[in-house]
C-alpha cells in the first residue's frame, strides 16, 4: 500500500514545533537521516529515544511526532504489533495535543498494518480518522485518498478505488512530488489490473516505475513487485519471474516476501517448473510465519490474516498432496497436512496462548461497546439480514481497536511455532486423528495414528457439498433417503483412508461443508436388517485443528452442575416482571416487538434430570436469568454449563448464533453472542447449547467456523456440545444420559465428552421409537481442544 518514498513525504510534510528543546531537535534530524538511508533498526532506537525524551519534557506533540516515526518504522520492519502499539499512543497524545497533523498521521499508520493484516472494516475506520483529521489541519488529503481507495478495491469496489486514486494522483501532481505520483500511478494501475483492464494497467505501471527509476531507486523492490504481477496476469511468465526475483532481490522495505513468494509459484506453474514452484511455495510459508508472529493482537485482526495467507496455503497443500499421490512419498503428504493444520484456527490458537490479563486492559468503554453491538446483533438476527449493517462493522472494528490496543503476552515466543505440535505424540493406541482439506478441483483427507499418515483423495467442493447438504436435510427431516445417502457419503469420505477401521476413537478435523455433516449418522453399513450408524461404532470428536489448542497449565478446580433454562421468552409469560404493571401500555411492547419466542415448557425438566447426580449444583430459570447471575455462578467454577434455551440463528457474514436469555424487565431480550461469549471470565471445561442449531454459523476458509462453538473454546472451556438443526423438547433423555456416563470418567477432556455423548446416543438407538431415529440424536457432536 505504501512504500518508503512515501513515507519520506509523509516525515516532509510534518510541520516541526519550534519550541521543542535542542534535543528533540536533533533526535528528529537523526529520524530523518535514518529513513534517507532505510536504516530503521536505527530509526526505532532513535524514535524510542525520542518518545522517551519528550514524554521527560512533558512535551506531547513531540512525543506524538516520534511515536509516528517509531509506528512507521517498525511498519517498515514487518513489526506490525508494534506499529500499531505505538500509532495508538501517538494518536491519542496527538487528539490531547490538538495536533490534527499528527492525529491524521497516525491514524494512517494504523491504516496501512489493518491493510497488510487485510482487515478492510478496522482500515475503513482508521480512514475516516485519516481524513477527518486532515480536515481539521487544514492539510493535505493524500493519504486519505489512498486508504479510502484500498478500501474500496478490498471490497471490490475497483472503480470507486480508481476515482480516490486519481483525486491522489492530483494532489501529488499540485506538490509536484514524483514519489508521490508513483505510488499513485501503481495503485491506480493495480486498481485497473484487478478489472482486467490490463493495457491500461501497463501504462501507468511502466511509468510509475520510470518515475522510481529516476528519483527513488532505493524503492525500486516495490516497481518490480507490481510488474511482476502484471506479466503474470499477461501470461508472461517468465518475465514475472525475473521481476519478482528482482523485487525480492531488493533492499525494499516495507515488501511482503510472502506475497512475492507465493506470485513466483504461481508463474513457475505456468512454467511448467513444479520443483521450483513448490520450493518457492515453501519459503513463502516461512515468511507468512514471520508475518503471522508480528500481527496485531485481536481476533478480528488474525482471522483477516488467515483468510488472507489461506490461498498460499491451499496452493501448497494441494500441490503436496499432488506430489504424494504421484510418488507414494508420505514425507508429501505430512507436509500437506502440517500446512493444513498451521494455518487452521491459528486465530483460536492465538487467543488461548495469550496472557488473561489482557482483559484487564480493556477500557470501561469496550464494555459498553460490546452491549451495544450486541443489540445491534440480536436485531440483524431476528431481521434475517445475511450482509452486516454498517452499525455491527463500525462496532466489531471498534471492540477489534480496543483488543489491538490492549495487547497481550504471549505463552510461547513464538505463536505459531511448530516443535511440539506433533498430533502423534498425544494419540493412544486405537485412536486416530482424520483431517480434511476441501478443494476447488481436489479434495484431501489425511488418517493419523500410531502406525503413520495415509492420505486419499477425496471429491472436490462443489460435488461433495451438494452431497452432504442432501444428505443432512434428509436426516434432519427423518427421511429414509438418508439411509442411502448416507452410505455413499460414509464410503466417500473414510474407505479410502484403509486404517480409518482399525481405531475405535477417531478425532475429526472438519473442513467446509464438513462443519454442517451430521458425522455420527454416517451409516456404515447393515446388520441384522437394520443400519449401523457411525456413531454406533467410533467414539467422533470434532476439533478446530489438529495442533493443540490449550496450555498445559491446570485448569482451577471446578465441580458440580450449572444449568440455565426456562427463560421468559415473551410478556406473555407470567413470570415476566412488567406483565402485571400494565405493559400492554408501555413502550416496551415496541422495544420487545419482533424478539418474543415460545415458551420452552421442557427446558425446566432437562435442567433438573441432567442436575441430578451432581454434588453441586447451581440453577437459573426463569426471570432468575440475567447476565450478572450467570457471571456469578460461572465464578462458583462449575464443571459443567448446561442452557437449555433458545439459539438465535442466521445465515450470513459475521451473523453468528447468539443465545436468548430471555427478556428483561423492559422487555427487550437479554442474549449471549459470540463476542460477549469469548471475553467471559471463568469458562466451565464443558459445556452443553442444547438450543436449536447451536452449533451452526459461518463457515471462514483458513479459521474454520464461527459461532457459538468456536467463541467457547475461545473464552477456554475443553468441549462443547451443540446441535446442527432444532431437536424436539422433550425433557432432555438423551442429555441425562450424556451427563450419566460423563460423571462415569474422570472428564478431564473433550475425548471424555465425545465418549459420553456417544454412550448416550447409543442409549436412544436402543430405547426405540422416536428417540431411536437420528434426527433426533444426530444433530449433536462434541468439539474441543485436544
Amino acid at each position: 500500500m505504501m512504500s518508503g518514498a512515501q513515507y519520506a513525504g509523509l516525515i516532509r510534510s510534518a510541520r516541526f514545533f519550534s519550541r521543542s528543546s535542542k534535543d528533540l531537535d536533533v533526535l528528529y534530524l537523526s529520524i530523518k537521516n535514518h529513513r534517507t538511508q532505510n536504516d530503521w533498526d536505527s530509526l526505532v532506537l532513535a524514535a524510542q529515544e525520542g518518545v522517551r525524551k519528550a514524554k521527560t519534557a512533558a512535551h506531547p506533540r513531540m512525543a506524538s511526532r516520534f511515536l509516528y516515526g517509531l509506528a512507521m518504522a517498525q511498519y517498515m520492519r514487518q513489526r506490525y504489533d508494534r506499529s500499531v502499539q505505538a500509532a495508538f499512543e501517538g494518536r491519542d497524545l496527538a487528539i490531547q495535543a490538538a495536533d490534527w497533523q499528527m492525529a491524521s498521521l497516525n491514524s494512517y499508520a494504523l491504516a496501512v498494518n489493518y491493510y497488510y493484516a487485510d482487515s478492510p472494516d478496522l482500515m475503513y475506520e482508521a480512514g475516516q480518522d485519516v481524513l477527518r483529521y486532515a480536515l481539521r489541519a487544514r492539510t493535505r488529503t493524500f493519504e486519505a485518498r489512498g486508504v479510502l481507495g484500498a478500501i474500496l478495491a478490498r471490497r471490490g469496489d475497483m472503480e470507486g478505488a480508481i476515482r480516490e486514486y486519481r483525486q491522489a494522483l492530483q494532489e501529488a501532481e499540485r506538490e509536484a512530488d514524483p514519489k508521490m505520483i508513483a505510488d499513485s500511478l501503481e495503485q491506480i494501475g493495480l486498481a485497473l489490473l484487478a478489472t482486467g483492464r490490463v493495457e491500461e494497467a501497463e501504462s501507468e505501471l511502466v511509468e510509475a516505475f520510470r518515475l522510481r527509476r529516476m528519483h527513488a531507486p532505493q524503492v525500486l523492490g516495490w516497481s518490480y513487485s507490481r510488474l511482476g504481477r502484471l506479466r503474470l496476469a499477461q501470461g508472461r511468465a517468465r518475465e514475472a519471474v525475473s521481476l519478482l526475483d528482482a523485487a525480492l532481490a531488493s533492499a525494499s522495505s516495507g515488501l511482503l516476501p510472502h506475497s512475492l513468494l507465493y506470485d513466483r509459484a504461481r508463474a513457475l506453474v505456468a512454467m511448467g517448473r513444479e520443483d521450483e514452484a513448490y520450493d518457492s511455495l515453501r519459503r513463502a510459508l516461512e515468511a507468512a510465519r514471520v508475518l503471522r508472529a508480528h500481527l496485531p493482537f485481536g481476533d478480528a485482526l488474525q482471522i483477516s490474516s488467515e483468510q488472507k495467507l489461506q490461498e498460499i496455503y491451499a496452493l501448497f497443500i494441494e500441490m503436496a498432496a499432488a506430489r504424494c499421490e504421484r510418488t507414494r512419498d508420505t514425507r508429501y503428504a505430512r507436509e500437506a497436512f502440517e500446512a493444513a493444520q498451521e494455518n487452521r484456527a491459528a486465530s483460536l490458537r492465538s487467543r488461548l496462548a495469550a496472557d488473561g490479563a489482557w482483559r484487564e486492559r480493556l477500557p470501561s468503554r469496550y464494555w459498553k461497546k460490546l452491549a451495544e453491538l450486541r443489540t445491534v446483533e440480536v436485531a440483524a438476527l431476528r431481521s434475517g439480514r445475511r450482509i452486516p449493517s454498517a452499525a455491527q462493522r463500525r462496532l466489531r472494528a471498534e471492540l477489534a481497536e480496543m483488543e489491538s490496543a490492549a495487547g497481550a503476552e504471549i505463552a510461547e515466543p513464538e505463536r505459531f511455532r511448530r516443535a511440539n505440535n506433533q498430533p502423534e505424540s498425544r494419540l493412544e493406541t486405537g485412536e486416530a486423528l482424520i483431517s480434511f482439506h476441501i478443494g476447488q478441483h481436489a479434495s484431501y483427507a489425511w488418517l493419523l495414528d500410531q502406525e503413520g499418515i495415509q492420505q486419499a483423495r477425496l471429491e472436490p467442493r462443489e460435488s461433495l457439498g451438494a452431497k452432504i447438504e442432501v444428505f443432512r436435510r434428509a436426516v434432519e427431516a427423518g427421511e429414509p433417503s438418508h439411509l442411502k445417502t448416507g452410505l455413499e457419503l460414509f464410503r466417500g469420505l473414510f474407505l479410502p483412508l484403509a486404517g480409518a477401521a482399525r481405531n475405535r476413537v477417531w478425532t475429526l478435523v472438519p473442513d467446509d461443508a464438513l462443519f454442517t455433516l451430521p458425522f455420527g449418522a454416517l451409516v456404515t453399513g447393515h446388520r441384522d436388517g437394520r443400519p449401523v450408524y457411525l456413531a454406533e461404532e467410533h467414539v467422533l470428536r470434532l476439533a478446530p485443528t489438529a495442533f493443540p489448542l490449550r496450555s498445559t497449565t491446570p485448569d482451577p478446580p471446578a465441580s458440580g452442575f450449572a444449568g440455565v433454562g426456562d427463560p421468559v421468552n415473551n410478556r406473555a409469560d407470567v413470570r415476566w416482571p412488567g406483565h402485571h404493571a400494565g405493559w400492554w401500555g408501555s413502550p416496551a411492547k415496541f422495544i420487545a416487538r419482533g424478539v418474543e419466542m415460545p415458551r420452552l415448557p421442557g427446558s425446566a425438566d432437562e435442567l433438573s434430570r441432567c442436575a441430578r447426580g451432581w454434588p453441586r449444583q447451581f440453577l437459573l430459570t426463569g426471570s432468575e436469568i440475567t447476565e450478572e447471575a450467570l457471571g456469578a455462578t460461572l465464578s462458583r467454577h462449575p464443571r459443567v454449563l448446561h442452557f437449555a434455551t433458545h439459539v438465535y440463528t442466521s445465515s450470513g457474514e459475521w451473523n453468528a448464533p447468539a443465545i436468548a436469555l430471555g427478556l428483561s424487565t423492559d422487555g427487550s431480550m437479554r442474549t449471549l453472542t459470540d463476542s460477549g461469549i469469548a471475553v467471559m471470565p471463568n469458562a466451565p471445561p464443558f459445556v452443553t447449547l442444547s438450543g436449536c442449531s447451536s452449533g451452526r454459523g459461518t463457515y471462514l476458509s483458513g479459521t474454520g467456523l464461527l459461532g457459538l462453538t468456536r467463541s467457547w473454546l475461545m473464552a477456554g472451556s475443553h468441549a462443547v456440545v451443540a446441535s446442527l438443526w432444532p431437536t424436539a423438547d422433550a425433557g432432555g433423555e438423551l442429555f441425562e444420559a450424556y451427563y450419566a456416563h460423563l460423571r462415569e470418567g474422570p472428564a478431564r477432556s473433550s475425548l471424555d465428552a465425545a465418549r459420553a455423548l456417544q454412550r448416550a446416543q447409543k442409549d436412544s438407538l436402543l430405547r426405540g421409537g422416536w428417540s431411536a431415529s437420528p434426527s433426533c440424536w444426530g444433530a449433536y457432536f462434541v468439539i474441543g481442544s485436544w
